[in-house]
C-alpha cells in the first residue's frame, strides 16, 4: 500500500524526503553526471546534462535513464521545479519522482514500476487529492477567496509529495492546501493517507496531529502542525 501524506505549512530545508536523493531540473554550467542506485543495486537512475538554449540562454539540462540488465530505457521528465526527488522502493521495482511548479504550489509525484527491461508510470495520488479537498473545502472557508470556485472537488490544487516507502507495497508521502492567501482559512491544512499499490485506494487517513507523533522521523524538515482551519 501507498502512505499519502499532505504536508504542513513549514519550511522545508533541502528535501520534503529525509531519505530522498535529488537532482537539479537545470544548472547554469557543465555538471557532473549522476547515478541514483536501486536498493538491490542492480538498476541505475541515471542523469547527464546536455546544453540547450533556453530563451536565448545556455542552460544544462537533465536527460535521464534507467538502466535495467544492460538496456537503456529514457524517462521523460515531468515540469517541475527546479529539483527533482527521488525515493527507491525497498524491493527495488519501483521508485517515485516527484518536484513542485513554484517555492508553495504545484507539488506532484509520479511512481515508476518496473516490468522487465520497461517502466511503466502511476499516477497514484487522485483519491488523497479528493479526500483533502472534501475535508477543507476552500468555499466554506471563513474568509474565502473571490476565486473560491477555481478549487474543485478532483483537488488538482493540492501539494502531495512521497516522504518514505514503509514497506514494498506503502508510500509515506507529505502534502498540503498551499500555503496561500488564494485558499483563504484552509490554507496550510493537511492530511495523510494510506493507499493502496496499484489501485490507489485509501486505507487509512491521519490528521496532522497524529503525523507530528508517527511520521516526523521520514521529513527532511522541521513539521509544525498547522493552526485549525477557519
Amino acid at each position: 500500500m501507498l502512505l499519502v501524506l499532505l504536508a504542513a505549512a513549514s519550511a522545508r530545508d533541502d528535501t520534503y524526503a529525509r531519505a530522498a536523493r535529488t537532482f537539479d531540473k537545470w544548472c547554469e554550467k557543465p555538471s557532473p553526471e549522476k547515478t541514483i542506485v536501486s536498493p538491490d543495486r542492480r538498476t541505475i537512475l541515471r542523469v547527464r546534462y546536455a546544453e540547450e538554449s533556453v530563451n536565448k540562454a545556455s542552460l544544462w539540462l537533465p536527460k535521464v535513464e534507467l538502466r535495467v540488465g544492460g538496456k537503456a530505457v529514457p524517462l521523460e521528465l515531468p515540469a517541475l521545479w527546479n529539483q527533482y526527488e527521488v525515493l527507491w522502493s525497498p524491493a527495488s521495482d519501483a521508485f517515485t519522482i516527484a518536484g513542485g511548479a513554484s517555492a508553495i504550489g504545484g507539488f506532484d509525484f509520479r511512481v515508476e514500476f518496473l516490468e522487465g527491461d520497461s517502466v511503466r508510470e502511476f499516477d497514484l495520488a487522485g483519491a488523497a487529492r479528493r479526500d483533502i479537498a472534501d475535508r477543507f473545502v476552500i468555499c466554506r472557508s471563513k474568509w474565502s477567496p473571490d476565486a473560491c470556485g477555481g478549487y474543485g472537488p478532483e483537488g488538482d490544487w493540492v501539494n502531495v509529495m512521497p516522504l518514505a516507502w514503509v514497506d514494498a507495497k506503502t508510500l509515506l508521502v507529505f502534502a498540503e492546501v498551499p500555503s496561500s492567501s488564494r485558499f483563504g482559512g484552509m490554507m496550510g491544512q493537511v492530511m495523510g493517507y494510506e493507499v493502496a499499490l496499484p489501485s490507489g485506494k485509501i486505507k487509512k487517513s491521519y490528521t496532522a496531529r497524529e503525523l507530528k507523533r508517527c511520521c516526523t522521523r521520514y521529513m527532511g524538515w522541521k513539521y509544525r502542525v498547522p493552526e485549525a482551519p477557519e
